[in-house]
């Protein structure tokens, strides 16, 4: 069952079992999720739970870069990223356990425009969080004003 709070996800102060799943609520829509993704090195589980977020607040994808135009493109992005580093090791090792490359031979990746989209992509989300910052504030303070103009 969720926990019905504005925008914050369940806390540690929450009994464990209350935690395996948690949600929030945002203009009266549930979002759920389960924790066990945020123990997962793949970004492609969250880009639903982005997609609900985005469409509670009432909120558009539009980004104006290659590549990120559209949650289809990004999930394109990440999908293409996570066929070469599924859990995360690729570009942290050289080698995988058993003395292999990592990657294939001639594997190249055309940084500027990887760092390009990935910037891009990161600054969108954090500008996404400061605004889901503002709507949980203008929640809180709707919910814990008078209602009858008194103070």
């Amino acid at each position: 069952m969720p926990h019905h709070l504005p925008v914050s996800p369940c806390t540690r102060t929450l009994p464990e079992s209350d935690c395996a799943s948690w949600g929030w609520q945002i203009n009266g829509k549930t979002l759920l999720t389960n924790l066990s993704l945020l123990q997962k090195h793949s970004l492609l589980p969250f880009l639903p739970l982005l997609e609900q977020t985005f469409d509670a607040v009432g909120w558009t994808w539009e980004l104006d870069i290659e590549g990120l135009h559209t949650f289809e493109e990004v999930e394109e992005l990440l999908r293409d990223f996570e066929t070469v580093d599924q859990g995360s090791y690729t570009f942290r090792y050289p080698i995988d356990t058993k003395g292999n490359p990592s990657v294939p031979a001639h594997f190249m990746v055309h940084m500027p425009t990887f760092c390009k989209q990935m910037d891009a992509l990161l600054e969108s989300l954090e500008a996404a969080l400061m605004g889901l910052e503002v709507t949980e504030d203008s929640m809180l303070e709707a919910a814990y004003s008078p209602q009858d103009g008194s103070e």
